[in-house]
């Protein structure tokens, strides 16, 4: 193998390592993805990790849009969090809305399950160890007869602070993106003899680029 492509492969590899971090989906993603397994395997209950963004909302009425729910087959509860200040649920006529009000991200686990109605809903979710009976009972949601679902919030236990990827971190990825690419091109240009060396220089570059682009649309999750 190019002993290029093998420094580059070290650098690539000790920079992943290094950093901490991986991808987590955002609350509202996650709760329509634990939805949808919830209607394809009744009875179970689906978890998942996710981050809720400062300021950000939780809506039965924008999760139904991607569902073949409708709004009023939802019911939300915060779970681990009914104590927390960073944490809100509101409720009207047309939808519920947890609203989290905290100014870093957090992580939590979601949990969803569903059942045929409000009635099978509450046994399961005693059946699953929660502790929403009350909440599903006296959720505004008019699912007596049909479908019932429970969207839960419950601590994430191996730590739930969530915060964006730091502005120093996004420029060092927009900067060595922009010195491999660069340097890539020199060597094409220079050194016609080291061609595929430079190719993989230039592909390491918008390796590197791409991560910056992800890393502005995504949520980046940090143990602590």
């Amino acid at each position: 193998m190019n002993k290029s492509l093998i420094v580059l492969v070290g650098i690539l590899s000790l920079f992943f390592a290094s950093s901490g971090f991986a991808f987590i989906v955002t609350a509202d993603t996650a709760s329509v993805e634990l939805l949808m397994d919830s209607i394809n395997e009744p009875g179970t209950l689906n978890t998942k990790n996710a981050a809720f963004l400062p300021d950000s909302l939780l809506n039965t009425k924008s999760l139904a849009e991607d569902l073949p729910l409708s709004s009023d087959q939802i019911c939300m509860s915060l779970g681990e969090f009914q104590e927390s200040e960073d944490f809100e649920l509101i409720k009207s006529e047309a939808a519920q809305t947890i609203k989290f009000k905290g100014d870093i991200s957090k992580g939590v686990k979601i949990t969803a399950t569903c059942g045929k109605n409000k009635e099978e809903l509450i046994q399961l979710v005693q059946s699953h160890g929660l502790e929403e009976g009350s909440t599903v009972q006296n959720c505004n949601a008019l699912c007596s007869e049909i479908r019932c679902c429970l969207i839960t919030l419950k601590r994430d236990v191996e730590g739930e602070t969530v915060v964006l990827i730091s502005r120093g971190v996004l420029n060092s990825l927009l900067i060595i993106g922009i010195v491999l690419v660069i340097a890539g091109v020199a060597i094409l240009i220079l050194n016609k003899k080291r061609k595929i060396t430079g190719v993989f220089v230039i592909l390491a570059g918008i390796l590197f680029l791409i991560l910056y682009w992800i890393s502005q649309l995504s949520v980046m999750y940090i143990s602590v």
